[in-house]
């Protein structure tokens, strides 16, 4: 049996999602909610074709990766932050590396929202386009 691209991805998802659930489990799930029906025989070479062991540990460490860095970069902002508030003739240098940071971690707070303070990052985007745009807001 050929599944269609769309077919496979959906059975990845849910193997990827399934945390070592037993395959006759993930199975049902996919005819049930997926209208997805295959054998264990057709999983099994899909998810091998697929290397979907591989794929998946490599996805989680990535959510692992991007969560630390977001984590890490906001501690860079707090430091770029007390630094400047210190010293009122910061080196050009500086405010684009914090700037940087600042873009960054925008940019990952949208992919891992529940690691974000959302009252910093409004803050620091409204810094953002003061800084960058001239646009002061509130």
């Amino acid at each position: 049996m050929r599944g269609t691209p769309e077919k496979r991805e959906t059975a990845y998802k849910a193997y990827a999602a399934s945390e070592g659930e037993d395959i006759k489990v993930l199975l049902r799930r996919l005819r049930d909610e997926h209208g997805i029906m295959i054998s264990a025989t057709t999983f099994y070479k899909w998810k091998r074709e697929g290397d979907w062991l591989q794929r998946a540990a490599r996805e989680k460490s990535g959510l692992r990766y991007g969560e630390t860095m977001l984590l890490r970069l906001n501690k860079l902002i707090e430091k770029f932050e007390r630094r400047m508030d210190k010293d009122e003739d910061v080196e050009p240098q500086a405010v684009y590396a914090y700037v940087n940071a600042v873009r960054a971690a925008v940019t990952l707070s949208e992919k891992y929202p529940h690691r974000a303070d959302p009252e910093k990052m409004k803050r620091v985007a409204e810094e953002i386009l003061e800084r960058e745009y001239g646009i002061k807001r509130g």
